[in-house]
């Protein structure tokens, strides 16, 4: 398992304790769906976990049961759910428009809901390096729309994210340790977070010893 699945598994055990935050993380789950003329909507999953959470937030919020298809080949496979629902062809068309504003659309009613919906976008389109090789979260989006509105969210929470474009998706990315570890505390994967603070602790103290070692060496060449 990787270290970004380990992540989104324990995302998806949390508790939700208000109709607030989960209104917020199950609009956060269908950031990257798309709907037709006729309201229906579909989206896909890359993991059976953040698939079963998804169709449990959509029954709960809408009262639909999503048909769920697994496709895929050559180990990697997905989730496609479809379904059909007025309000949230609505709320996928109000996210879409053109200068949307996450807290007109959205209605945060606690503080807690801005991270509740940034756990749902980080398990719908998100993905995090294992911290021993390196620091990099990403959010990766298909439409210009949704990567401004989550980029909107993500700027309110005090993390102005980076921006990259490649092979037709826009990526929302962060690099400092510091801030990938309070994104994904933040979101609520506490148990994570310490395997990534002990490594940011033992790449600082690696890098002060380089640094040690890099002067004396030079100290020692300027002497002699």
């Amino acid at each position: 398992m990787s270290f970004a699945d380990q992540v989104r598994e324990e995302l998806c055990e949390l508790p939700i304790k208000h109709p607030c935050c989960r209104q917020a993380l199950t609009a956060g789950l269908l950031l990257c769906a798309c709907a037709d003329a006729k309201k229906a909507v579909r989206l896909r999953c890359k993991n059976e976990v953040v698939a079963t959470l998804t169709s449990a937030m959509i029954r709960l919020q809408y009262g639909k049961s999503p048909d769920s298809v697994m496709t895929g080949a050559c180990g990697h496979r997905y989730y496609d759910l479809q379904f059909s629902s007025p309000a949230c062809h609505r709320l996928l068309t109000q996210i879409q428009a053109e200068g949307a504003l996450p807290e007109e659309v959205l209605h945060f009613a606690c503080d807690a809901c801005r991270w509740h919906f940034l756990r749902g976008a980080f398990l719908a389109c998100g993905t995090v390096n294992d911290p021993h090789k390196s620091f990099h979260l990403e959010f990766s989006l298909t439409g210009e729309r949704e990567a401004e509105f989550l980029s909107t969210v993500l700027t309110s929470a005090g993390h102005p994210p980076r921006r990259v474009e490649r092979n037709g998706r826009i990526g929302l990315y962060f690099k400092d340790g510091e801030t990938v570890e309070e994104l994904i505390g933040q979101m609520g994967a506490q148990h994570v977070i310490f395997e990534i603070i002990n490594n940011r602790i033992e790449r600082d103290i690696r890098n002060n010893e380089n640094r040690a070692t890099n002067c004396v060496a030079k100290n020692i060449e300027k002497s002699i």
